[in-house]
């Protein structure tokens, strides 16, 4: 005897249709980009890059002071102002934080995250994640003042601009029209037609 299958499912409870439709080209683009939630998520990161700087250099000089065994190299240790030289080398972590961000994360650093952006630009891109760096790193230093003008030249360069968090899952999931393939090369008829004209040339 066969089991009716209908028997054991829901057929009651169904997929609403607003589910199973696509999302198309005018959804996506029409999700506002605010510059203020820019600006926050940059002031995210920055508030990131400046506590795991500090955490580094408080771990370094407390590592290293464990090995001034003498006073002369303990007083001499101290004199090091780590602070000053974790300063200096403040550009050189805004870059690098924002590079691996963006060139291993597809654009997206840990403050866009929270405020749902990504930056469109191609997976793994050393150029766009290098320019997006500077860019990201000189917005930092300047307190926002730069980027008024360094968006829009990049915008107008198509260097890639800020979207919406989930804008690659729309164009993954956008229903695309593709050519139709002529089969008439691989058809059987075709290949027996080329072999007989190969075969009277050698003839």
């Amino acid at each position: 005897m066969t089991p009716k299958l209908i028997d054991y499912t829901y057929s009651g409870n169904k997929i609403p249709s607003y589910i199973l439709n696509h999302p198309s080209v005018e959804t996506v683009e029409t999700v506002e980009v605010k510059s203020s939630k820019i600006l926050a998520a940059f002031f995210l990161d920055f508030t990131v890059i400046m506590t795991s700087a500090l955490l580094i250099s408080g771990f370094i000089q407390l590592s290293l002071d464990s090995f001034m065994v003498t006073n002369s190299l303990h007083n001499a240790f101290e004199n090091i102002q780590f602070l000053n030289l974790t300063l200096q080398f403040l550009p050189v972590f805004y870059v690098g934080y924002f590079f691996f961000s963006y060139f291993f994360n597809h654009g997206q650093t840990w403050g866009m995250s929270v405020m749902k952006y990504r930056i469109e630009m191609k997976e793994m891109n050393f150029r766009a994640s290098f320019i997006w760096a500077i860019f990201s790193s000189a917005l930092v230093m300047t307190g926002g003042l730069s980027f008024l003008l360094s968006y829009k030249w990049m915008q107008r360069n198509h260097l890639g601009e800020v979207k919406s968090h989930d804008h690659l899952y729309y164009e993954l999931m956008m229903v695309g029209s593709s050519p139709s393939t002529n089969v008439l090369p691989f058809s059987v008829n075709q290949k027996m037609k080329q072999f007989e004209e190969t075969y009277q040339k050698a003839a």
